[in-house]
């Protein structure tokens, strides 16, 4: 499959998939999943407190990007998406940056038992935890 061929997931889907595989990586916490969407493409939010580090969520959240950046040359590349029968991507294939003097080889991953290639809408996905204040902490704030 290329670009063309690939099933796109439009921005509203792409974050529903995105709340979805959170929710099934870790039960209780409470997500924010907010989408973006300006004259260059869109991109994805996701905001908690407390809970797993943003790495960890990184590891989910980033499964769902339909591109990325490479700093070093100012490029923006995309790629297509393996959607799993469980619900998780794997990268399908992207042309990288690496043709263009950039950091990011071509990858071109064969198509895993009962997979569908996708495009996602939206490139990025951005992922930021907040900490809640204890009451403790907070009571002692508004005490000065």
């Amino acid at each position: 499959m290329s670009y063309d061929t690939a099933v796109h997931i439009d921005q509203v889907e792409q974050a529903k998939m995105i709340r979805a595989a959170l929710a099934k990586h870790f039960p209780g916490i409470r997500f924010s999943v907010r989408s973006n969407r300006y004259s260059g493409g869109g991109s994805i939010n996701v905001a908690w407190a407390d809970g797993p580090t943003e790495k960890q969520v990184e590891r989910i959240a980033k499964q769902y990007e339909g591109g990325g950046f490479d700093g070093m040359i100012d490029l923006a590349y995309s790629y297509t998406r393996w959607l799993l029968p469980d619900g998780s991507c794997i990268v399908a294939h992207s042309g990288g940056t690496a043709g263009s003097m950039g950091l990011h080889e071509a990858v071109h991953n064969p198509k895993p038992e009962g997979a569908r290639e996708v495009q996602f809408s939206c490139d990025s996905v951005f992922c930021d935890r907040h900490e809640q204040m204890g009451e403790a902490t907070s009571e002692a704030l508004y005490e000065r």
